[in-house]
C-alpha cells in the first residue's frame, strides 16, 4: 500500500489488484483499506495442492508474549549487514516488534525491538490477575500496525506503565524504520488530548481521554498521509468513551482526536481489531458500539451503536452516518455495532460513492449506499439488511465479531455458533440462498477469522484461510486453534484442516481471537497466544 497525500482511485480502492508480476506485500490489516481481506497475487497455493498431502506446518517462530495482530509481509527488503530478505512482521502484547526472515525456519529473528514495559493485567484486576475478554499476559501492542513503504516505517500503538504511578498507564504511537527496528525522528509520541464535553469523566466542561480505562484494538490505518485508531473501554469497565486519533505520518504531530460519546457515555471503537476502511475519495468508515445516541436532534454529539462516514481531507468531520431503529434494544443487550468492520465494496455503484457492508454482533449484515448511509429512523433506509446468522443471540453466544472478506462478488461471513456462509453479490444486492459450509460449527463466542488467497480471478486459485477454535471457554487458560482452508469458489468443499494431522505435526497453537491469517507468496503465518508464530505451507515432496 503506497502513502499518499492527494488519494486517487487506482492507489486506495484497487490497491489489491496490483500488477499480477509484482511480489506481495501485506502492509495493513486485511491487506488494503477496502478491507477486503484479499491477497490476491498469490500465485503458489491453489486448490489442487492444499491439501493433507503436500501441504501442513513448516516451522514456527518463539515470541515472547500473547499476539492479538495480524502479521504483516514485505518481499524484499535489504535488512543492514544481513542482506536482502522476506520480512513477516509480529508485535506482542509484551511490547516487542519482531522482524522474521519469512523463509527460514530459523527462531533468531532478522530484529527485535521492545516499545517499554508492558503492563501486567494484576495493574488493573488486582483481585483476580488478569485481564479477561481472553488477554492471560500483560497489555502492550494489541492492535495490528501499518506499514508504510514511502517512508520505510512500521507504525505501532504500544502502552506502558509506571509502577510508581498507580492507576496511570501510557498508550504512544512509534514510527520504527522497519529494516532495524529503530525510532524514526520524532518517535514516540504519547497518545494524549482533551475535547470539550460534559460527559462522564469530565471536569469543568472538559473531558480528558484517560490511558488507564481504555483499550487499543483497533488495526491502524494510514490514510492520505495520517495514521488512524480508535480506543474502546478497557473491558466494559470505568467511565469510557469512543475516541479516535489522527496522527501526520511524517512528523507524528496530532492532526485529530474526536470522542463520539463528549457529553454522554460509551460508543467505544473497537470494531473486532479491524482496521477502519477508507474510499477513493478519502472517506473512512467507523463503527462504534454501546452508548448514549442522539445525534438525529439538534445539536446532538453522541453516535451510539453508529456506522459513521468521516473525511479524511477535512479534519476527519462527519459527513454520513447510519444507526439501526432498535438502537436503544442493542446498547441495552451489549450487541455492539462496533463488533464488526466495513468493507468497501470494489466496483459498487461508483469509486466515489461505493457501497459499504457492515454487520455488528448481532449478525445482521447492512449494505449503505456511502453517498448517504440512512441515518436513523423507523424503517432503516438502508440498501439492504438482513440477519446472517442462523440463530443470533450473543448472550447465548451465538454473535459475529472482526472483519468479513469479501472476494470475486461473494461475501464471507462466519459468526459464533454458527457455520461459514457465503452470500453472493449482484452489484446491487446480496442473494440470500447462500452457501454454506457445515462441516465445521465455529464454538459460542468465538469469532473465526478469515483471509483469502488467489492469482487474480484465475479459477481454482481462490482459498478462503480461517481461524477458529471449537472449544471456547473464558475460564481456560488457552483454547486449541484450528486453521482450515475451503475453496473460495464453494465453501461447502474444505481443503485442508490443521485438527485433522494425526500425528499433531499440524497443530495451530493456542488460538487468537480477532486475528486473520496472513497469506503471502506460498505460506501462511498464524499468530497465536502461547508465544508462537505458526508457518505453513507446502512440504517438501
Amino acid at each position: 500500500m503506497i502513502s499518499i497525500r492527494a488519494i486517487g482511485a487506482t492507489a486506495l480502492l484497487l490497491c489489491v489488484q496490483a500488477s499480477a508480476f509484482a511480489q506481495t506485500s501485506v502492509t495493513t490489516y486485511h491487506n488494503d483499506l477496502a478491507r477486503t481481506g484479499v491477497n490476491s497475487q498469490e500465485t503458489v497455493l491453489n486448490t489442487s495442492n492444499v491439501h493433507s498431502g503436500s501441504f501442513g506446518k513448516v516451522y514456527s517462530w518463539p515470541v515472547d508474549g500473547q499476539v492479538f495482530a495480524q502479521p504483516l509481509y514485505l518481499p524484499s527488503v535489504t535488512i543492514p549487514g544481513q542482506g536482502v530478505h522476506n520480512v513477516v512482521y509480529i508485535v506482542t502484547m509484551n511490547n516487542t516488534v519482531y522482524a522474521f526472515d519469512a523463509d527460514s525456519s530459523s527462531s533468531t529473528p532478522l530484529w527485535s525491538a521492545s516499545m517499554g514495559a508492558s503492563v501486567p493485567c494484576l495493574y488493573f484486576e488486582p483481585a483476580v490477575g488478569y485481564c479477561n475478554y481472553g488477554i492471560i499476559g500483560p497489555i502492550g501492542i494489541y492492535s495490528t500496525p501499518v506499514i508504510d513503504t514511502t517512508r520505510g516505517a512500521i507504525y505501532v500503538v504500544s502502552e506502558t506503565y509506571s509502577p510508581l504511578q498507580t492507576g496511570v498507564t501510557t498508550f504512544k504511537l512509534h514510527a520504527l524504520d522497519y529494516t532495524t527496528g529503530k525510532e524514526k525522528a520524532g518517535s514516540p509520541v504519547a497518545i494524549t488530548g482533551q475535547v470539550p464535553g460534559n460527559g462522564v469523566g469530565s471536569v469543568g466542561g472538559v473531558l480528558t481521554f484517560s490511558p488507564f480505562l481504555h483499550w487499543q484494538h483497533t488495526g491502524l490505518a494510514l490514510v492520505n498521509g495520517n495514521i488512524y485508531f480508535g480506543f474502546s473501554s478497557r473491558g466494559d469497565s470505568g467511565q469510557f468513551h469512543g475516541w479516535l486519533f489522527g496522527y501526520d505520518s511524517l512528523t507524528l504531530r496530532r492532526t485529530v482526536i474526536k470522542c463520539v460519546s463528549p457529553n454522554g457515555y460509551g460508543n467505544g471503537i473497537w470494531q473486532g481489531g479491524a482496521a477502519f476502511s477508507a474510499d477513493a475519495s478519502g472517506n473512512v468508515y467507523v463503527q462504534t458500539g454501546n452508548g448514549g445516541f442522539n445525534a438525529s436532534t439538534t445539536g446532538g454529539t453522541e453516535y451510539g451503536e453508529a456506522v459513521l462516514k468521516m473525511n479524511a481531507l477535512s479534519g476527519m468531520a462527519i459527513t454520513s452516518y447510519f444507526v439501526p431503529s432498535d438502537q436503544g434494544l442493542l446498547d441495552h443487550l451489549d450487541y455492539d455495532v462496533a463488533a464488526g468492520g466495513t468493507i468497501v465494496l470494489p466496483g459498487s455503484v461508483t469509486l466515489t460513492a461505493p457501497m459499504i457492508v457492515a454487520g455488528g454482533k448481532d449478525g445482521r449484515v447492512f449494505l449503505l449506499n456511502s453517498a448517504n448511509l440512512g441515518g436513523y429512523n423507523i424503517n432503516d433506509s438502508v440498501v439492504q439488511e438482513f440477519f446472517a446468522l442462523t440463530d443470533s443471540n450473543p448472550e447465548q453466544g451465538s454473535a459475529h465479531y472482526g472483519g468479513n472478506v469479501f472476494y470475486n462478488n461473494n461475501l464471507y461471513f462466519w459468526g459464533s455458533g454458527d457455520v461459514l456462509k457465503q452470500f453472493a453479490f449482484s452489484g446491487s444486492s446480496f442473494s440470500l440462498a447462500h452457501t454454506g459450509a457445515l462441516q465445521t460449527t465455529a464454538y459460542e463466542q468465538s469469532a473465526p477469522s478469515m483471509s483469502l488467497s488467489s492469482n487474480g480471478l484465475t479459477a481454482g486459485s481462490a482459498i478462503l484461510w480461517t481461524a477458529l477454535t471449537q472449544n471456547y471457554s473464558d475460564g481456560q487458560t488457552y483454547w486449541p486453534g484450528e486453521l482450515i482452508a475451503y475453496d473460495a469458489s464453494n465453501v461447502g468443499n474444505q481443503l485442508w484442516n490443521s485438527g485433522t494431522s494425526t500425528s499433531g505435526a499440524d497443530y495451530a497453537g493456542a488460538w487468537s481471537k480477532f486475528t486473520p491469517p496472513t497469506i503471502a507468496n506460498g505460506k501462511v503465518y498464524l499468530a497465536t497466544l502461547n508465544g508462537v508464530i505458526n508457518v505453513y505451507g507446502l512440504r517438501a515432496q
